[in-house]
């Protein structure tokens, strides 16, 4: 199967913590089970930018990762370039797996997938808590939601990591369909 992730920052970007880790992981373990999986991800690193060839496919233990550059050098991690690949990429994948939410990034990649007919996973990484709905930008939050972020996530299927972030989710939209599959944690080997 072709599984594309599609991500605002992937490793070694550790500046963001752990998405970094457990959206690598899982294309890793998908990577390891046979499946051809691609990351289009972007360049950012906190308020700098990764070293790295961008749009040049480079394989990171067994995923093979585009790095994009970014336009912007802030949260919304705009990227032409990766919108501009996905949109000539996206009907040769069989899973398109979101990560993230508000980001203006994710919200081109789910629009595009919308006007494709292209059905996506969304995994929103916490990111459609009510904490996430009333705190930093809460206005411009519902606001999004309310004019666009509705339709795109009623042609998602949704990947929760918990039960919390399940019920959570099913409040922002009560006819969601998905699955909760926690973040795989690797633990360290005895000494």
């Amino acid at each position: 199967m072709k599984i594309l992730f599609v991500t605002p920052s992937y490793k070694p970007a550790y500046v963001y913590g752990g998405p970094a880790v457990s959206v690598s992981e899982l294309a890793e373990s998908l990577a390891a089970f046979g499946h051809a999986v691609t990351v289009f991800t972007t360049t950012a690193n906190g308020k700098k930018e990764l070293v790295v060839d961008p749009g040049v496919p480079t394989v990171v233990n067994g995923v093979e990762v585009y790095y994009f550059k970014r336009q912007t050098g802030d949260h919304t991690h705009v990227s032409i370039g990766l919108w501009r690949r996905f949109w000539l990429t996206a009907n040769s994948y069989d899973v398109i797996h979101l990560q993230s939410w508000w980001s203006v990034l994710i919200f081109g990649v789910a629009s595009i997938c919308r006007v494709k007919g292209k059905p996506f996973i969304l995994s929103p990484r916490g990111m459609l808590s009510r904490y996430s709905f009333h705190h930093q930008h809460s206005f411009s939050k519902r606001l999004l939601h309310r004019l666009l972020g509705k339709r795109l996530l009623g042609k998602s299927l949704l990947h929760a990591t918990s039960q919390l972030e399940w019920k959570d989710c099913r409040l922002v939209h009560s006819a969601w369909k998905g699955f909760v599959l926690p973040n795989l944690v690797r633990l360290p080997t005895p000494e």
